[in-house]
């Protein structure tokens, strides 16, 4: 079964609380089958679980179905890849979502992201996989370039310092 997940699970925490709600129904729905209550009233779903559903059309009322959602969670727990990233502000959940839709659709469907902040960035992110480690920030851009930047401040100043020569007179130059 190939699982799309919804774009507000995006961390492993995220995955474990799916996977206890998911528990949670199909003891819920069991107790009632013996019960006798076949018909009864579904508890209140939370959104992540609900879109997951929405989204692979997945019964929730069927038995295998949960099940096998369970046993592809917790495959995805395991296996998921995970990328931090560290910015120098927190980023809003809007630019959070739209990593996350871009990673899913350019490097992995089930990928996890971990947000932090790191003040020292200043500008950009500092982004870490389990084997991988790119420095985006401004602080690494300047220290890359350190050498142009302090050539063009080099020859800035000596134009700077050079002697000014004075102005001919116009007068001069007409006869």
């Amino acid at each position: 079964m190939a699982l799309r997940l919804p774009l507000g699970i995006m961390t492993k925490p995220d995955l474990h609380r799916l996977i206890r709600e998911v528990e949670a129904l199909d003891n819920y729905i069991h107790q009632n089958s013996i019960r006798g209550k076949k018909s009864a009233a579904l508890p209140r779903l939370t959104a992540s679980l609900e879109s997951l559903l929405r989204d692979n059309k997945t019964d929730v009322m069927d038995d295998k179905a949960r099940a096998e959602l369970r046993r592809v969670l917790a495959e995805l727990l395991a296996t998921a890849p995970v990328v931090h990233m560290s910015f120098a502000i927190e980023p809003s959940s809007f630019m959070t979502q739209k990593i996350v839709s871009w990673f899913r659709s350019e490097v992995h469907p089930a990928l996890m992201l971990h947000t932090g902040v790191q003040p020292t960035i200043a500008a950009g992110c500092v982004l870490r996989t389990s084997n991988k480690f790119f420095d985006f920030s401004l602080r690494q851009h300047l220290k890359a370039t350190q050498g142009l930047l302090m050539e063009s401040i080099r020859s800035h100043t000596e134009d700077a310092a050079a002697p000014v020569t004075a102005p001919v007179p116009v007068e001069t130059v007409a006869s």
